[in-house]
């Protein structure tokens, strides 16, 4: 199957030596989905070349352009894992780490109007954030790893490392899939008796212009997008008409309707190869993560993307 599309594009940007990275996770998520909605999905080929298309398209924009599998992703948190055998988990992430001693579901919140930010809340049907910390307490006086999929700023593993501390939980490592030296030497730069001893990480960059996760890019989708703050388990996608993917994505103004564009066919494509293969057709009520601005339970989610291209 053919899975690029056939849209207008704006120039080629100037060549940038920094690498963009994306990484993937859409088949996890949607195996859980899938399995709790009695749907079937696509073969892993279809997968490969739905991403495929996503790194000929995003090479245009970002010739440093990567996307790393969440399989190695996986193998990587996996690996040091069993290197600190014996060290309970504590983990910010459901896709890349299963089995953790515990997690703590944190996310981005946005206001439902203007899309500003609301700071960190829960995730959709989680304890708050308070009790979600207080339930740690269970591993104090230990040494434990604190495990997320990405250290960007590594603003939020460095107020939880405190947080940790002040219940006599000391961190004694953070493992990540990918980390950013400078959100890597910020965690490093927190109180001495709230320090971690190392940052491992999977896949390490310097610097980078962006990364984002692959899901943020296909709305509807499990954890999707930035969650609306007291909306249920409503997302934002990074993409138009929904979010706000230049300075959510760093997509550069001229590209965004395009790449927005790109996004929603490539999101169509796999919601149809979908219904394909499970021979019913998805509505809205099928999917556990609602979408800023599609309305109707009983729409053909397909129907509520052509509605949206129609919007660019």
């Amino acid at each position: 199957m053919q899975l690029d599309n056939m849209i207008p594009q704006p120039a080629p940007l100037p060549t940038s030596p920094l690498p963009y990275v994306v990484s993937g996770d859409t088949y996890s998520l949607l195996s859980d989905w899938a399995a709790k909605s009695r749907f079937k999905l696509p073969p892993k080929i279809f997968f490969e070349e739905l991403q495929n298309a996503f790194k000929r398209f995003m090479t245009q924009i970002f010739p440093g352009f990567e996307l790393i599998e969440e399989e190695e992703i996986k193998t990587g948190i996996s690996a040091i894992r069993n290197k600190l055998n014996g060290l309970p988990v504590i983990s910010l992430d459901r896709v890349y780490t299963p089995n953790a001693d515990v997690y703590v579901d944190i996310t981005r919140c946005i206001t439902g109007t203007e899309l500003t930010a609301r700071g960190l809340g829960r995730r959709f049907e989680e304890s708050n954030l308070l009790r979600q910390i207080r339930q740690l307490k269970e591993f104090s006086g230990r040494e434990v790893l604190l495990v997320d999929d990405v250290v960007f700023s590594g603003e939020l593993i460095k107020r939880l490392c405190s947080l940790l501390k002040m219940i006599q939980v000391n961190v004694y490592a953070v493992c990540t899939g990918i980390g950013i030296e400078t959100g890597v030497e910020n965690i490093m730069s927190n109180p001495k008796d709230a320090l971690p001893r190392q940052v491992l990480s999977v896949r390490e960059y310097k610097t980078v212009i962006d990364e984002v996760c692959e899901r943020d890019f296909y709305p509807g989708l499990p954890q999707s997008g930035r969650s609306i703050f007291n909306e249920g388990n409503t997302g934002v996608p990074y993409i138009l008409p929904f979010g706000k993917p230049e300075e959510w994505a760093s997509i550069p103004s001229d590209w965004s309707k395009a790449f927005s564009e790109f996004c929603l066919n490539q999101t169509r494509n796999l919601y149809q190869e979908i219904e394909d293969v499970s021979n019913r057709s998805i509505y809205y009520r099928d999917l556990e993560r609602k979408v800023i601005g599609w309305k109707g339970e009983n729409c053909r989610v397909i129907d509520l993307i052509d509605q949206s291209l129609q919007q660019l």
